[in-house]
């Protein structure tokens, strides 16, 4: 029996700072990596707590739980997990570096 492949997703935001990288870019290769981890495993990553999420996230992503990868060049990527239509889906939201993560964690 084959594994089953989650469907993975990026928010706009997310979609139009990944195009701005060139492919051979080394964040590109590492984002490309973690959303291939996240086909597979969906909680990858490290849970974020819940007091420390931005609203934004909640508000305009409906974030019910978030996230985070470290990436190459100490960026992180940002995403969460959710079901539709009975299938668990992952929506990347964001990736920044390490200083925008603290600044908009609170850190």
């Amino acid at each position: 029996m084959g594994r089953l492949t989650l469907e993975v997703n990026g928010t706009t935001r997310f979609a139009s700072k990944l195009a701005s990288l060139g492919k051979k870019d080394e964040l590109w290769k590492s984002i490309d990596a973690w959303l291939e981890k996240l086909k597979a495993d969906s909680q990858a990553g490290t849970k974020i707590p819940r007091n420390l999420w931005p609203a934004d996230y909640i508000r305009n992503y409906g974030a019910t739980n978030l996230y985070k990868c470290n990436l190459a060049g100490a960026h992180r990527l940002l995403y969460t997990i959710y079901v539709e239509l009975g299938q668990v889906k992952v929506l990347a939201i964001d990736f920044m570096t390490h200083k925008e993560y603290e600044k908009v964690f609170g850190y």
